[in-house]
């Protein structure tokens, strides 16, 4: 058997092992923890400086611990990494290096879920497809296809990622209810996104309802394009769609941040689009422009935007849609007078 953490998530790690592992992790920084709270004897003070170096010393190896893991302990991490509340700063520290992007797992698992799910050979369904793939995240990946001579991209669900993601929980729910019963809700949270992004029913339809609503409104139709989804390719935990080249949405609204001096507050899209969402509110409000003058960009251009960025954010796992979400922003800044000073960013799409 493979040592290899990505192929074990990708074959389905066997789950109890998968605990085991992770107790036998974390479980002597733990004692390390409880046997200076008890050296301490009851003074509070001497504990708390005590846990200070631990933090110091720890904090580095949680980050590995949570990297090694990976799926719902980054997502996990990420969260408790906007938390000064209930996380030490050295954690935070550590915690916001943490990325969502993960190393791909090999390829035949991938290519069995595509065969299984798909009802053939690879090579009977696709004219061709690249074994590397164009991205890789916590329950999936996708590959570049030819599929009857266009040009298409598939998303892949891990074989055996929902048994890992529910065997993981149990261990970071009984890591919280030990170290910071606080945490929990924040857990919950991740989780349910995590439930969300793993039903490929219906990111299907919101993926293709996203692409009708953008194709149907006079203000996008012709500015945006939306990768519509290939019905023959989304079946089980594949979903098929058309390719559309493009950089991430992550980047175009780091830079929209970094140019109104917001940058590094924000650890995930989500939050990143919320804030864009709030930008654009405060300036179509009178006196929100960057003169001090109302907007001039039609009210019904705001209110269908803010429409897509719920829908895109209630599907923030779907990498399409957050493109499709980061070309109408962009199409609505170019309709739109300077903010701030500033000119719109401008991109050749």
């Amino acid at each position: 058997t493979s040592s290899d953490p990505d192929e074990k998530q990708a074959r389905g790690e066997n789950t109890n092992f998968r605990i085991l592992r992770f107790w036998g992790s974390v479980g002597p920084i733990l004692l390390h923890y409880k046997w200076e709270s008890l050296l301490a004897r009851g003074d509070e003070t001497d504990r708390q400086t005590r846990h200070g170096r631990l933090h110091a010393r720890y904090a580095p190896e949680a980050r590995q611990i949570i990297e090694n893991f990976g799926g719902l302990f980054i997502k996990a991490g990420q969260a408790w990494s906007t938390k000064p509340e209930i996380t030490p700063k050295e954690y935070i520290a550590e915690l916001r290096k943490l990325q969502s992007e993960v190393p791909p797992v090999c390829w035949q698992p991938i290519r069995e879920s595509l065969e299984r799910d798909l009802g053939a050979p690879v090579e009977k369904i696709f004219d061709s497809i690249e074994q590397q793939p164009l991205g890789s995240a916590s329950i999936g990946q996708a590959h570049r296809v030819v599929w009857r001579g266009q040009h298409a991209v598939v998303k892949v669900q891990y074989p055996g990622v929902r048994d890992v993601i529910k065997a993981d929980l149990k261990s970071i729910e009984m890591l919280c209810r030990i170290t910071n019963p606080e945490a929990l809700t924040i857990l919950k949270g991740v989780f349910e996104q995590f439930e969300s992004e793993l039903d490929y029913t219906q990111e299907h339809r919101t993926l293709g309802m996203f692409a009708r609503a953008i194709n149907s409104s006079p203000e996008f139709a012709g500015q945006v394009v939306v990768p519509a989804p290939i019905e023959s390719l989304c079946k089980g935990n594949v979903i098929g769609m058309e390719f559309l080249p493009g950089p991430k949405l992550e980047y175009a609204l780091r830079e929209r941040l970094e140019a109104l001096g917001m940058s590094g507050q924000y650890t995930n899209v989500k939050d990143m689009l919320m804030q864009q969402q709030h930008i654009d509110s405060e300036s179509d409000e009178p006196g929100g422009g960057a003169d001090g003058q109302t907007s001039k960009s039609p009210a019904v251009a705001g209110s269908l935007l803010q429409r897509i960025g719920r829908l895109a954010v209630g599907a923030v796992g779907v990498d399409s849609v957050l493109c499709a979400m980061r070309l109408a922003s962009e199409a609505r800044l170019r309709c739109r007078c300077p903010r701030r000073g500033r000119a719109p960013p401008t991109r050749d799409l």
